[in-house]
């Protein structure tokens, strides 16, 4: 069989069903194949990729349930009833993602696995059997990411869990090990622990290394305080099994035994099988080379979600960036704008506190333009009066200042916002506001100036900001005006 769409779309996780959904809506025929639709079970015939199946979604609902468990001050929880409330809300966000619903869109969708034969034809090996050669005016490769599995000597001889497998526990675990401080890796160690587990979390490095240090201390102590044993700068030397249990040997030689061991320490591109060099796409180890606009190599292709690597880097593995990439791809291919990669990006960790940043960090910000040109604020919520009714006043807004310039060491008078952020309950509520102010369509004096509810814990923003115009509200020339109009009758 042969088609013909003006689009085809290889993968059915957030990126590609965003892609395919938008440019279906424009009246476009799109061709959409996913290896990864399930066939049996409750999520039967339903796409969503890492985000809905393996990450985000069970992720965030076990987070949640969590939350509950702590606040009921309950002991172990029986994982079946965990997971059914997992499922349960897999099962109602399932139907956006599925089949049914992109096939009333008008899209075709393909349950199988694509291949580059050439420049411009793609080969679908259909499952249940049977070939399709897909021949788009346009391709999008959207095909994800897989967890990274690191070289540790014995890891081979144990079954050590991933994000693709952490959710197929039939009970939970008494003292689960965690390798890897990143987002993943924090926010299980706090789910898991709050639901009755021992864990223990291991990094090579300090815990959460590409985050503000002064917010990420705030979560720190939290997770101390609940439980959780953290061995920063360690790292994992070795891996035994124990019987049924599974011995790690530490860095520093100290040796620990758990009943699980959860490998949290991040995502590499899924390019294998795809036939890039047979299409002329430039990709290696970080993802698929992709320049302005998400074109590889191959201008008839473009890559994006966590596949794409922006000017050879890899690029921001995260749903709602797949989302604004897909936007840029349409832009594109569609209407043959001009699209771009250079975007602040908001993140944030879903853990309690919150951690939320967009933009610089002040060490970045210090190595672009130099200590004397950055300065930092921060409000507290301990001066928020909501924050002090719920009482949880821990953590605090952050903002990065940069000195304006016009050329490179001509600085003007006054300051950009670079990067900005927060820890603390609800952090991660703040960061749309401080997304604007990042990218410039909302100044910092409109910042200080906003009408906040009170009480609202998004009143630390107005604040925090309050104090980075102060200097300029305050200064010298503006009290001089003040007193010569003061003279006026």
């Amino acid at each position: 069989m042969l088609l013909t769409p003006d689009l085809c779309v290889i993968g059915g996780g957030a990126a590609g069903l965003s892609v395919a959904a938008g440019a279906a809506r424009l009246g476009a025929s799109v061709v959409l194949v996913d290896a990864a639709i399930a066939t049996e079970g409750p999520l039967a015939g339903v796409m969503g990729g890492d985000c809905l199946l393996t990450g985000c979604v069970p992720s965030k609902a076990l987070l949640a349930v969590a939350q509950k468990q702590m606040q009921a001050g309950a002991g172990r929880l029986d994982w079946s009833a965990v997971m059914t409330q997992v499922r349960a809300a897999q099962a109602t966000i399932a139907p956006h993602d599925s089949v049914e619903r992109f096939t009333a869109l008008g899209v075709t969708v393909l349950s199988g696995t694509a291949r580059f034969e050439s420049a411009r034809d793609v080969i679908v090996t259909v499952h249940g059997g049977g070939l399709t050669v897909v021949r788009a005016r346009r391709v999008v490769i959207a095909t994800g990411s897989l967890p990274h599995r690191p070289v540790i000597a014995g890891l081979d001889q144990v079954s050590a869990l991933t994000s693709e497998t952490l959710f197929n526990l039939t009970e939970l675990p008494l003292h689960l090990g965690i390798l890897g401080g990143g987002p993943q890796g924090v926010e299980m160690a706090q789910a898991f622990r709050r639901l009755g587990a021992e864990v223990t979390l291991i990094t090579d490095g300090p815990l959460l290394p590409q985050e503000e240090p002064a917010l990420v201390s705030c979560l720190r102590h939290r997770l101390i305080e609940e439980g959780v044993t953290l061995r920063e700068g360690t790292g994992l030397r070795r891996v035994d099994p124990s019987g049924t249990a599974i011995r790690l040997t530490l860095g520093d030689d100290a040796a620990l035994t758990v009943s699980h061991l959860l490998l949290a320490t991040g995502r590499v591109p899924r390019t294998a099988g795809l036939g890039l060099a047979e299409a002329g796409i430039a990709f290696d180890a970080a993802g698929i080379t992709v320049g302005r606009g998400f074109r590889t190599t191959n201008r008839r292709v473009y890559a994006i979600g966590d596949v794409a690597a922006p000017d050879g880097e890899p690029g921001p593995r995260q749903t709602h960036m797949a989302g604004w990439q897909a936007g840029q791809v349409i832009r594109a291919a569609l209407f043959r704008l001009p699209g771009t990669t250079a975007v602040p990006v908001p993140r944030a960790i879903w853990t309690d506190p919150e951690l939320a940043w967009v933009g610089l960090t002040e060490a970045e910000a210090r190595r672009q333009s130099g200590a004397a040109a950055v300065r930092v604020v921060t409000a507290g919520f301990e001066a928020n009066d909501r924050a002090v009714t719920e009482q949880r006043t821990d953590g605090h807004c952050r903002l990065v200042l940069v000195r304006r310039q016009i050329w490179p060491g001509i600085r003007l008078p006054g300051w950009r916002l670079a990067g900005a952020g927060a820890a603390g309950a609800g952090a991660g509520a703040l960061l749309p506001v401080l997304t604007l102010a990042v990218q410039g369509t909302i100044s910092l004096a409109v910042l200080a100036s906003q009408i906040v509810p009170y009480p609202s814990r998004a009143e630390v923003v107005k604040a925090a900001a309050a104090q980075a115009v102060g200097p300029l509200v305050f200064s010298a020339p503006v009290r001089a005006i003040v007193r010569l109009l003061r003279r006026l009758p």
